[in-house]
């Protein structure tokens, strides 16, 4: 285990928050985690785990299940946007006399959640964050770091209403001090702006796009605006692709339905080639 630990540590100052860690250094982290959560968790407390996704809830889950500790049984709750709501709740429920509750969470429990019998959070300071890819103009969700910010709010899940409780923080204090954002960057800054200028012509026909979105407080890069207006233009939903467009009937059509600018484009396609129920059922 010092081992593993040593080379967690290692690893971690070698990422400085910048990449995704790896499948093996993951593992070794689930190891780490579960020994943790099972030496620390006592009866009649409850430990909460941050994790990123789904995928690590069932992996830390598979790891703590494997560990014996005599006289206790260790009881694993997820709590995950995709779980049924009556299912997380149960991270409420009073436990056995014999069993320790340890809640794994994704950032869901993050915030605007008291849980009164946790005494210990653990950190893996990952979440999973829709992250924009300037070389293929499309956003996806990926496993990234969190931010001092969201770290400080995990923390601050402990010791809500009763004393004591501990932190820890599954990362080093070089990467939290030096590597770690103060913050989450805007969405504004991780996604297309496609839909957003189509929405904003709409809204200043007369005005300047460009200059409503530098005046921002997190104003997004010039390129990617370029990017975005490329793309409507490529999709037939403005006429040019630069601040003079206007907005087409194919355009005007995607903004009115409200879905992902790909999705209404196919129906108004569909409605267009007469063939719209089939290609609306298909969206």
């Amino acid at each position: 285990m010092t081992k593993s630990f040593e080379s967690l540590v290692s690893e971690c100052n070698r990422l400085q928050c910048k990449t995704s860690p790896s499948n093996s250094y993951m593992e070794k982290l689930f190891q780490v985690v579960a020994s943790l959560a099972t030496t620390v968790g006592k009866l009649g407390s409850a430990v909460l785990i941050f994790v990123a996704g789904m995928n690590d809830i069932v992996s830390v889950t598979e790891c703590i299940e494997q560990l014996m500790v005599p006289g206790l049984v260790f009881k694993c709750f997820p709590v995950h946007s995709d779980i049924a709501f009556e299912d997380q709740m149960k991270v409420f429920d009073d436990v056995e006399s014999n069993e320790v509750k340890i809640i794994i969470a994704t950032n869901a429990a993050e915030s605007s959640v008291t849980l009164p019998d946790c005494d210990h959070v653990i950190c893996l300071g990952l979440c999973k964050q829709i992250v924009y890819n300037k070389l293929s103009h499309r956003q996806m969700l990926l496993p990234t770091w969190i931010s001092r910010a969201s770290s400080t709010q995990r923390a601050g899940r402990t010791s809500r209403v009763r004393p004591g409780g501990r932190v820890y923080r599954m990362y080093t204090r070089e990467c939290f001090t030096n590597y770690m954002l103060e913050f989450e960057p805007g969405e504004i800054l991780r996604m297309p702006l496609d839909s957003v200028i189509l929405m904003l012509r709409q809204i200043l026909p007369e005005g300047s796009v460009t200059s409503a979105l530098l005046d921002c407080i997190e104003p997004p890069e010039i390129d990617t605006i370029g990017r975005s207006y490329e793309s409507l233009c490529q999709s037939r939903f403005i006429t040019t692709a630069d601040e003079t467009c206007e907005i087409t009937e194919l355009g005007e059509f995607v903004t009115a339905v409200g879905l992902d600018l790909s999705l209404g484009s196919l129906m108004g396609l569909g409605i267009q080639f007469g063939v719209g129920a089939e290609l609306i059922e298909v969206a």
